[in-house]
């Protein structure tokens, strides 16, 4: 897959950082007065170069180099999608999302990035072509099965509890997908979404063109 790609006006990622309120405790204020103090990069963090902004007692400096130093997962995830040129900002999600592995994860799956409701398939996808390069592929088996669960994340919000397996095959289609049995079949896997036979005897929803004996697929507990 290759590393982290840089591109050529690399973003000031620890700037976006600050600003985006990803550094929990540091308001905008501070966040201005962070260079002021010597403190333009994370490396440059620390509870004495805080001490030196204006007002900023020793107990509260400690805190919020502690805070830095925990929120570190962030900043990494922030690094990655900088690079990609996707707004830092996203980090927070993805890792309150993903947890604090989210560098790590999206790394391995750039289309986990559509666990964010913020994120639209074009945008995940604009993601995963800076970070696979050549590699990224309408067809890559992560994209499809990444889908499967968007759509039923957005059905979801629209209040509906399930959507059939035919529903979303037609809408993977419309994404390019050209096996969406394959992309259902690997969410299935995953664990993602959960597969059910609807009852004979229970009316279809005519919003959903549902038939009565159609497979349909629901939200897994860990979707």
């Amino acid at each position: 897959m290759g590393g982290t790609p840089v591109p050529d006006d690399l973003p000031d990622v620890f700037g976006e950082f600050c600003s985006a309120g990803l550094w929990p405790g540091l308001g905008r204020k501070l966040a201005g007065q962070l260079a002021g103090a010597g403190i333009t990069g994370p490396e440059l963090v620390s509870a004495d170069r805080l001490e030196l902004i204006e007002g900023m007692s020793g107990e509260r400096a400690e805190w919020l180099a502690a805070a830095f130093r925990d929120a570190q997962p962030c900043y990494e995830t922030a690094q990655l999608l900088a690079a990609c040129q996707v707004p830092a900002r996203f980090a927070g999600p993805a890792v309150a999302m993903l947890g604090r592995t989210a560098q790590d994860q999206l790394r391995q799956d750039p289309w986990r990035l559509l666990v964010l409701p913020q994120i639209r398939p074009d945008q995940a996808d604009w993601f995963a072509r800076k970070l696979l390069r050549e590699q990224a592929s309408p067809q890559d088996p992560r994209r499809g099965r990444a889908l499967v669960s968007y759509l039923l994340a957005r059905a979801a919000r629209d209040g509906h509890t399930a959507v059939p397996a035919g529903v979303i095959a037609t809408a993977l289609a419309r994404f390019r997908v050209q096996d969406p049995a394959a992309a259902i079949s690997a969410a299935v896997d995953e664990g993602g979404v959960l597969p059910f036979e609807a009852d004979p005897g229970e009316e279809a929803d005519p919003d959903e063109g549902e038939l009565p004996d159609e497979e349909g697929l629901g939200d897994g507990e860990d979707g």
